[in-house]
């Protein structure tokens, strides 16, 4: 990792776990808890709930997307993992409450997620990450995660 790399990294830590408001970290850290109604032989509940993620109101974009504050140089980004958590979450509690505002909270990250499907330079759809990663070694957009494929 090149010393910038490294400077921006360090900042954007530090930023993130000492700075004042939300940063990506908000949406990351709560507590999992598995969905009791899962049935694996059926179409349902997604097997972990993302209550918490579902509650997720820091940054939102004008359609009620979920974007993560990556501050030091990278601000507000959209994370497709991120989005596709809050999507879960809330289909979770819209089939418990049938709550409209469940649904359009649903809606909107599916909409996001449909729309940036593109094909990686192999021709597979994925969900990328749009904006250059400052982690052991630089990652150039359009990053891919295991976790968005």
């Amino acid at each position: 990792m090149s010393v910038l790399s490294r400077a921006n990294y360090i900042r954007r830590i530090v930023a993130a776990y000492l700075g004042s408001g939300a940063s990506q970290l908000t949406f990351w850290h709560g507590i999992p808890t598995a969905a009791s109604d899962f049935q694996n032989n059926q179409l349902g509940p997604y097997y972990m709930r993302f209550d918490e993620k579902a509650e997720y109101t820091a940054h939102l974009d004008p359609n009620g997307v979920p974007m993560l504050d990556y501050r030091a140089g990278l601000g507000l980004q959209y994370n497709p993992i991120a989005i596709a958590q809050y999507a879960l979450g809330n289909h979770t509690l819209w089939l418990e409450t049938k709550s409209p505002e469940r649904l359009e909270k649903l809606e909107a990250a599916a909409q996001w997620l449909v729309q940036n499907l593109k094909p990686n330079e192999h021709g597979i759809p994925v969900w990328g990450h749009d904006f250059d990663w400052e982690y052991v070694e630089r990652l150039v957009a359009p990053g891919h995660s295991g976790l968005a494929h």
